[in-house]
Order: structure tokens, then C-alpha cells, then sequence
């Protein structure tokens, strides 16, 4: 006999809530953080449960995961180590940034 349904943010494996697609807790957050927003958005956003030795660029946007990507590829080059707290915590810092360039500079076309 198979149970309820899993909860639809990524690597939950806590069963859905009646009939939502999110568990108890995440809906409980949602009404807190983003009642008005559609859940399918915020559902996006959410970190997936980590582990001390993961980190997840999930809140960031698109160019700036490949930038920070880009970054840690270049370090591990190096023979630098990444540790995934100060990795979490950057990703945390630079979440409200939609890239690391300066303002503008790449919303506007080359010269």
C-alpha cells in the first residue's frame, strides 16, 4: 500500500497536505512568507532539505547560479576547497541581486 502523495519542493520526502501539492510545513511557510504569490512561484524558490555537507544555488537567478557556478569551477581549478557554509550563506547574501555585474551593465547592449 502506497502512502500520500510527496510533497512537490524539490527533495522533500514529507506526504502532501489533503489535497495541496506542498506538506504541512511548507504550507504553513507559504501562508507566512507569500500568501498572495502562486504557490507553483514560490514553490521554485524553496531550498531543497541539504544536508551539512550541500549547499543549493535554488534562490538565486539564472544568471547568477551560472556565475556562481563559474566561480566555484574556478576555484576547484585552483585546488581551492569550497565550503558549503560560507556557500550557503553567499547564496543567502546574494539572492535579491539578479547578477554580479555592475547595475545596468548587462541590461544594456555592447558598444
Amino acid at each position: 500500500m502506497e502512502g500520500a502523495p510527496l510533497c512537490v519542493v524539490m527533495r522533500c520526502e514529507q506526504e502532501r497536505w489533503g489535497l495541496k501539492t506542498i506538506c504541512s510545513d511548507r504550507h504553513y511557510r507559504y501562508g507566512r512568507e507569500a500568501p498572495d504569490e502562486p504557490v507553483e512561484e514560490w514553490v521554485a524558490r524553496q531550498m531543497p532539505f541539504l544536508y551539512a555537507h550541500q549547499f543549493s544555488l535554488v534562490p538565486l537567478s539564472p544568471v547568477m547560479r551560472w556565475e556562481i557556478l563559474y566561480g566555484l569551477q574556478q576555484r576547484d581549478a585552483r585546488g581551492a576547497k569550497a565550503d558549503p557554509t560560507n556557500v550557503r550563506l553567499m547564496a543567502k547574501a546574494l539572492a535579491h541581486l539578479p547578477h554580479l555585474g555592475q547595475p545596468g551593465q548587462l541590461d544594456q547592449p555592447p558598444r
